[in-house]
């Protein structure tokens, strides 16, 4: 899903939601993956997604808000989820 051919650009709620619509789910039952704290996280936080952060640098997080799941690589995801934990 593409924010410019939406006419919603993140992190507004719209292209969350939108995406949520487009999949059939809700937010109660989806993770959102990005690697923008602000684009990503937060905006998918506003909607109430469960979030990851790929924070391939190891910044801290800037605001109070915090993703639920912090990876350094999208590539570790396969192995968090076999071992049933992400930090």
């Amino acid at each position: 899903i593409v924010s410019e051919k939406i006419g919603s650009p993140k992190p507004n709620k719209e292209i969350f939601q939108h995406a949520l619509n487009v999949f059939g789910s809700t937010a109660d039952k989806s993770l959102f993956i990005g690697d923008n704290y602000f684009t990503d996280i937060l905006g998918a936080k506003s909607l109430g997604l469960d979030t990851l952060w790929i924070n391939r640098y190891e910044y801290e997080c800037p605001q109070k808000e915090k993703p639920d799941y912090i990876l350094r690589h999208v590539g570790d995801l396969k192995n968090a989820i076999n071992q049933n934990g992400v930090e």
